[in-house]
């Protein structure tokens, strides 16, 4: 299986990159095009073609159009198939992959995993439930990932989530913290649950810091009645007090 996998998914990696685990959607989304080609193309068309136009066709001279016609509808019968097993999530040593294949298009988008924030899965029916059938979203930075009907989601879930693990352990062990800039403030995240996975947030001092930033910008309003540290309210005070002083005539 892995060779099959590397002949068709190799192609989208870098150099140096490995495949750690490939996601594919549930079978199940391929299946209502396998039958209907199966029963109506092949099976009502033939059965019509044999009872009712032309019941001499597997001994006439135009057999050879009838077995054309199936050969076509096998050939998109397969290019279901691989159109279902090509649409995939791959993931590596530093991210995600999500391609999504067609015979006319090749369209591959890579995230690394800095820039993954929060990871959700979501079943909506008892089908799905029984099935184990499900959405899931991988929310970055100002977009997501988003594929649906994916099989066994709660065990996509788990690796990805034990991916960033690792991968933000040896950030860790290699001296980087896990940060994100915001308005130029460095702000430490840690990962807390969110909904069927995790995101990360900034941590309370880091969050502190950013207000504190905030509340210095010039032109801010500070409506949360917090009180304003003394050096702050001494310097608002003398800027006051240095426009109120002026000159007597005499």
């Amino acid at each position: 299986m892995l060779k099959v996998h590397d002949f068709f998914f190799r192609r989208y990696l870098s150099e140096g990159d490995n495949i750690r685990a490939i996601f594919h959607r549930h079978f199940f989304v391929a299946l209502p095009n396998i039958f209907f080609w199966l029963a109506v193309p092949v099976g009502l068309v033939s059965w019509g073609i044999y009872h009712w136009w032309y019941p001499e066709i597997l001994t006439s001279q135009f057999l050879w159009l009838f077995e054309a016609y199936l050969f076509m509808v096998f050939f998109i019968m397969l290019y279901k198939v691989l159109d279902w097993y090509s649409d995939v999530w791959i993931m590596t040593d530093r991210g995600m992959i999500d391609v999504r294949w067609s015979l006319f298009m090749n369209d591959f988008t890579f995230t690394e995993y800095d820039d993954i924030s929060a990871v959700q899965s979501h079943q909506g029916s008892i089908f799905d439930k029984m099935f184990n059938i499900g959405d899931i979203t991988i929310h970055k930075m100002g977009d997501e990932m988003y594929i649906s009907r994916m099989y066994k989601p709660g065990e996509i879930i788990e690796i990805i989530q034990a991916n960033l693990r690792e991968h933000h352990h040896e950030e860790h062990t290699e001296g980087k913290d896990m940060h994100i800039y915001v308005d130029g403030v460095r702000q430490n995240h840690v990962a807390v649950p969110y909904k069927t996975g995790f995101r990360y947030v900034p941590t309370e001092v880091d969050d502190a810091k950013y207000m504190d930033s905030i509340r210095k910008q010039p032109g801010t309003i500070d409506l949360s009645g917090k009180p304003i540290p003394k050096k702050e309210e001494e310097k608002q005070e003398h800027k006051h007090g240095s426009h109120g002083h002026g000159h007597h005539g005499h």
